[in-house]
Order: C-alpha cells, then sequence, then structure tokens
C-alpha cells in the first residue's frame, strides 16, 4: 500500500469537504430576510416588526431569520465534515435543534425552514401516520415525514411504509 498517496488523497478529500461545507453555509447566510421585517440601516441587528405579522410565537429571534441561519451555520460547523448533512436534514425535517452548547430548544420560523428545504434541493415530502402509541415527533404524535429530491423517492418511502401496513402520502 502507498501510503504517500493514501495520505495526498486524503488531504484532497477534506479540502473538498471543507469547501463544500464553506459553501452550505455561505449560502444559508445569503438567504433573505423575513419580508415582513425592517432593519434598521444604522444598528441592523435591530428590526421592526408590525404586530400583525406575529402569530403564538412572541420570541424576536423567531422572526430573525439572520440570526435563524446564523444558528443553522454555528450548529453546521460544530459538527464533523462527515455529519453535516445529516445534521442539516435533521434540523429540516424537525424544525427545532437543542443548542449545543446549552439545553435550549431553538424553534426554527417555518419559512426558514421552506428555505432551507428549497436550498437542500428538497421538492418532495413523505408522510407517515403511524399506528396510535408508536411514535411521536415534532410533527405530532404518530406522524413522521422526510424529505426527498424527487417524487419517486418520496413515493418509494410511502410505498415501502404502505407494504409494511402503514399509512403514508406524498
Amino acid at each position: 500500500m502507498d501510503t504517500k498517496a493514501f495520505e495526498t488523497e486524503t488531504k484532497r478529500h477534506k479540502e473538498v469537504m471543507d469547501t463544500l461545507i464553506e459553501d452550505l453555509k455561505n449560502q444559508i447566510l445569503k438567504l433573505p430576510d423575513n419580508p415582513n421585517t425592517k432593519r434598521m440601516s444604522d444598528s441592523p441587528s435591530c428590526f421592526i416588526m408590525d404586530f400583525g405579522h406575529f402569530g403564538s410565537n412572541w420570541s424576536p429571534k423567531y422572526y430573525d431569520f439572520k440570526k435563524q441561519y446564523e444558528v443553522v451555520v454555528d450548529e453546521l460547523s460544530k459538527c464533523k465534515p462527515d455529519k453535516v448533512i445529516e445534521r442539516f436534514e435533521k434540523i429540516i425535517v424537525e424544525g427545532r435543534i437543542r443548542l449545543h452548547e446549552s439545553q435550549t430548544i431553538f424553534e426554527f420560523h417555518p419559512e426558514v425552514i421552506t428555505l432551507l428545504v428549497a436550498l437542500g434541493g428538497y421538492r418532495w415530502k413523505s408522510i407517515a401516520i403511524w399506528p396510535e402509541g408508536t411514535c411521536s415527533t415534532s410533527e405530532g404524535k404518530d406522524i413522521s415525514h422526510d424529505f426527498h429530491a424527487s417524487r419517486g423517492e418520496a413515493e418509494g418511502v410511502c410505498r415501502m411504509l404502505c407494504s409494511d401496513g402503514f399509512g403514508g402520502g406524498s
């Protein structure tokens, strides 16, 4: 075994992975801001928002899309390179994360999740309805879902679940 060639290829692989991960993080940070907020030009970390756009969540972080993108990038930065996509997809599927440095649950705005889904190239969603008491997810009790790049992938998951006796739709 040529260890020098192995070392060279390993280094090249790491550089490619680092470049791809940095590109993903930069694309996340460039996603659009919340259209219902107006950033203050003299203080971009401050924004105003009409009360009519508030839902049941009154946390400013929930409506600060730029802060939410920073949280995603920070979480991805803490992952080993081979776990970045898995973490990214978990954020998308669950719509919330437990922050690494604390036990705080950080909830993402649905529009942020929609933008992350589009960035990830996911266009289809498979949904499974499980027998009562089988599972409990962020989507609700006994319902799970996953995102897919193609209709065929989503239908394949649903067909597999249906053949195993579970409901589902894409």
